[in-house]
């Protein structure tokens, strides 16, 4: 049984962390454990295989970092991981250890020195997982210390957590002690729409996978074509995905009961409010109001003034709430693009990257006003468009460096700009093709993308494409498989 965070002290005796790790790493002494862990079980027992391939070129001597929101399945990932080096390697040589069961940085060295010198027998370098690693006060500390002066510095360590900031401040300190590969930090985000469909059920042929500049084309309408044979089936998927959303816990749900468990949405509600009380907003209403503002408002720019007015607070404490969401991966800020820059002095657009967390509201507050389906579909093409800009990149959910939203001389307000290339996109959710939806692209840019519910139109300088066969192409740079 494991121990309480409250007997864990300063001074945590050695044996107690021994203990624990035998707990924590029973691939030690059980070569079945899979059948017996909890995350793997449920993994196995889902009505689709998901197997993100994220940690599947990880090595020695090199230091990686696994990100992403809480209930994405981090935690499974790891298990997995796990479960495959097992099956090739001494299983002695993997560790894992799960962070908050730790009080400090000192139990993190202790645990991590009490395991590698466990089975003195072993050859070759270890494999360590800390799970969770921001809950350890400091732990950047204590593991600078094990990479400068024990024999760690040789192994290949994983560490996860739920948020960009949180992570990124421990690993700054680390340069230089986190091996020679690039890439290192690796991003889990909800399943993409491509991916969904492959969970959710649907049969349907895998996709080209084209890049945004392919698809604003002659590639892009070639197969714009192609997919257009599936357009019915594609349709009903995304809208699916619009009420769903790529969680894998809600894409379970839906296989099983059409919807998402309101289980899952107040385990949702409950990470929004952890990670917002640690800004002192300790009022659930004052959370939900915030998602529901947000959520209302997100196909427009955003004054955090006026939202600080309508919350009770001053405009940089809304601000500092909102980038907390991005920093925990659970909204995206974009910028006004001027002259190739983020324009800081105009207002952001905001979009919550999960079409479940705008289910929250429709769960929390019955009373709440209602978000239109263009809404959810605009909120899905820019998660799409921020994947394949920026998709790799840990830290950029509250200033993506290569998408923006556009707003011209004459006050006409493009969607999203993606930049070096100048690729401009509108999302406009309807069956007809309106040229007028594309006069700003066409009057600032010369054309662009215009995504759609289902209208297609693929010759001339503006492309309307919809939204379910947009999101089915575009290139949105994840590694992972669903079947």
């Amino acid at each position: 049984m494991p121990y309480r965070r409250d007997r864990l002290t300063a001074r945590t005796p050695r044996g107690l962390l021994t203990a624990e790790l035998g707990r924590t790493n029973p691939w030690w002494s059980d070569p079945v454990w899979p059948a017996r862990d909890p995350q793997l079980i449920v993994a196995k027992s889902a009505p689709y295989t998901y197997a993100p391939a994220v940690l599947a070129d990880i090595a020695s001597p090199n230091l990686y970092t696994l990100r992403g929101p809480r209930r994405v399945g981090k935690s499974t990932v790891l298990k997995q991981t796990i479960a495959r080096l097992c099956a090739d390697i001494d299983p002695r040589r993997v560790i894992h250890v799960a962070a908050d069961t730790l009080r400090n940085a000192r139990d993190l060295t202790t645990s991590l020195q009490a395991a590698r010198a466990m089975f003195p027998d072993v050859d070759g370098a270890r494999y360590v997982f800390v799970d969770e690693v921001t809950s350890v006060v400091d732990w950047h500390t204590g593991m600078k210390w094990l990479r400068d002066n024990t024999a760690l510095s040789a192994d290949c360590i994983v560490v996860s957590g739920s948020s960009s900031a949180d992570v990124a401040a421990g690993t700054e300190s680390l340069a230089g002690r986190r091996g020679p590969a690039t890439g290192t930090d690796r991003l889990l985000l909800p399943m993409a729409f491509p991916e969904f469909v492959r969970a959710a059920g649907y049969r349907l042929p895998e996709p080209a996978r084209l890049s945004l500049g392919d698809l604003h084309g002659a590639a892009g309408w070639s197969a714009v074509q192609q997919a257009a044979v599936h357009a019915a089936t594609l349709s009903e998927a995304f809208d699916a995905y619009l009420a769903i959303g790529g969680f894998p816990r809600a894409v379970a749900d839906f296989r099983t009961t059409g919807r998402i468990s309101p289980g899952f949405l107040r385990d949702l509600w409950d990470v929004i409010r952890s990670d917002l009380r640690r800004l002192g907003v300790t009022r659930p209403e004052t959370c939900l109001r915030l998602i529901e503002r947000l959520t209302t408002a997100m196909c427009s720019p955003v004054s955090f003034r006026k939202l600080g007015e309508e919350l009770g607070a001053d405009q940089r404490t809304v601000a500092s709430w909102v980038e907390t969401l991005a920093e925990s991966y659970l909204a995206i800020i974009l910028f006004r693009e001027t002259d190739g820059v983020p324009d800081v002095a105009r207002q952001r657009k905001v979009y919550l990257t999960d079409p479940a967390l705008a289910a929250l509201l429709e769960t929390l507050a019955s009373d709440a006003e209602k978000v239109r389906t263009g809404q959810h579909a605009q909120m899905v093409v820019a998660a799409a468009l921020f994947r394949a800009t920026n998709g790799n990149e840990v830290d950029r959910f509250r200033d993506p460096d290569r998408l923006f939203h556009f707003t011209s001389r004459q006050g006409s307000e493009i969607d999203f700009l993606v930049i070096p290339e100048r690729i401009v996109v509108a999302s406009k959710y309807v069956d007809t093709v309106d040229r007028r939806d594309g006069r700003a692209m066409l009057d600032n840019f010369g054309g662009g993308l215009v995504v759609t519910r289902t209208a297609i139109e693929l010759d001339g300088p503006l492309t309307f494409v919809p939204a379910s066969i947009f999101c089915w192409l575009l290139e949105q740079s994840r590694a992972s498989q669903a079947v």
